[in-house]
């Protein structure tokens, strides 16, 4: 049986039972909705394929919200991805001028491509040498986090003032704002390999694909902008995103298509007044469109890896904030970087925890580095139990109850589990 069968049968069962709750036969249900009892009969026996006009119509007839009758997602609670899993794919780019796609020298791997709704979206990267003339800037989302898992690369980073690079060796990470354009490229001959975490706005943060062979599309614009260049892209990003042509999205701002496709180049200022009816209309927070306008300093965060393995303490504020992890010592990766929505952290974890499950508001992603991590997770009425060794991932929805501990082969086991642990809560738990 495929999907859509599967889909049929449960809207078919949710009707019906909505309908039998209230004591209706199919002819007082028809009468509601002007359908004939063989039409709603076959509806409930997932024969007859619905469209949306009648959904709603049923809907409104036994008076419950449309969402109700609908299946629920099939996007995992959890994602777990296996070093072996898939491979590094070609990535793509949308150039912002001329609104074509085009090859970028990187290649990457989706760590949690089967969730939909992140807000944090991990990748792992391989990162390939590129001569100076033949650099690509690019720019995606809000904020970028990675660690240098192999190799070493450059960081390159083009601020309001100048460009600045940053030389990463294995073990050292950063964390930027990834709305300055940008390009990583390894120093050695051969790829350099890291692990990244992008991070959105309050918003989802699922990348689009450019078809099966490629991977996800990326915005290239190396394009240094004013304040009002910078409202304009957001301006043009959420057009397309809404599938608006720009005639309908001018007219629902109230302003000519000319002036629009001026503002959205950059080519007219951009009045407070548009900028205020455009988030009101739209339904989005001021700092959505101003925040990659913003001069926010530091641009980046560095840790070399040298230093981590110094560092770290038994702080238990970390562990608070995220009791999921009975980490035994705690290394936070970003300290510095003002506004920031993600938490990455370095976590050494030793013995089982020896609590209960938890649950909180967020998404969760870890990279197992070293020894072998248990993920405990109840996404349903049955708990789940998976062991990752190093190199595996796993991505979760924190709102199930899960927990993570270190797996013991034995109880004399002296050994430990250091994790990557990227944390994302929303604006209003932070």
């Amino acid at each position: 049986m495929d999907n859509a069968e599967l889909d049929r049968q449960s809207i078919a069962s949710r009707i019906r039972a909505e309908r039998l709750a209230k004591g209706w036969t199919l002819k007082d249900l028809g009468a509601k909705v002007d359908v004939s009892i063989a039409q709603l009969s076959a509806i409930e026996n997932a024969r007859q394929a619905l469209d949306v006009d009648l959904l709603v119509a049923i809907g409104r007839a036994l008076d419950v919200h449309v969402e109700r009758l609908l299946p629920r997602g099939r996007t995992p609670s959890v994602c777990i991805t296996r070093q072996s899993d898939g491979r590094h794919l070609p990535m793509r780019m949308v150039n912002y001028s001329s609104e074509t796609l085009t090859d970028y020298h990187n290649r990457l791997r989706p760590l949690a491509d089967a969730v939909v709704g992140k807000y944090i979206e991990p990748f792992d990267i391989e990162v390939w040498p590129v001569v100076e003339g033949e650099m690509k800037f690019i720019s995606h989302h809000h904020e970028e986090f990675l660690l240098v898992v192999s190799g070493g690369l450059e960081c390159l980073i083009k601020t309001p003032d100048k460009v600045r690079r940053e030389v990463l060796s294995a073990g050292d990470c950063i964390h930027f704002w990834s709305y300055l354009p940008h390009c990583l490229r390894s120093t050695g001959t051969a790829p350099a390999r890291s692990i990244h975490v992008l991070c959105s706005l309050d918003e989802p943060a699922d990348s689009e694909l450019a078809d099966a062979r490629t991977g996800p599309v990326f915005l290239m614009d190396g394009m240094q902008r004013g304040p009002s260049g910078g409202v304009g892209a957001r301006l043009q990003a959420l057009r397309r995103r809404r599938g608006m042509r720009v005639a309908e999205f001018a007219r629902q701002v109230g302003m000519s298509p000319r002036r629009m496709i001026a503002i959205e180049r950059g080519e007219k200022a951009v009045s407070v007044d548009l900028l205020l009816e455009v988030c009101h209309r739209f339904r989005k927070p001021v700092e959505y469109f101003l925040a990659s306008t913003l001069d926010v300093r530091p641009y980046y965060e560095v840790h070399r890896g040298v230093d981590l393995r110094q560092g770290g303490t038994r702080d238990r504020g970390p562990e608070r904030r995220w009791p999921c992890f009975g980490a035994h010592r705690i290394v936070p990766l970003t300290t510095t970087l003002p506004g920031h929505r993600m938490m990455p952290s370095l976590l050494r974890l030793e013995g089982p925890r020896g609590h209960e499950l938890v649950r909180h508001p967020g998404q969760e992603f870890i990279y197992v580095l070293k020894g072998s991590v248990r993920v405990m997770t109840r996404p349903g009425d049955q708990a789940l139990v998976s062991t990752l060794s190093a190199g595996d991932t796993c991505f979760l929805d924190a709102s199930i109850p899960h927990a993570f501990e270190q797996n013991q082969v034995t109880p004399y086991d002296p050994g430990h589990a250091e994790v990557l642990a990227v944390c994302w809560r929303p604006a209003w738990e932070r």
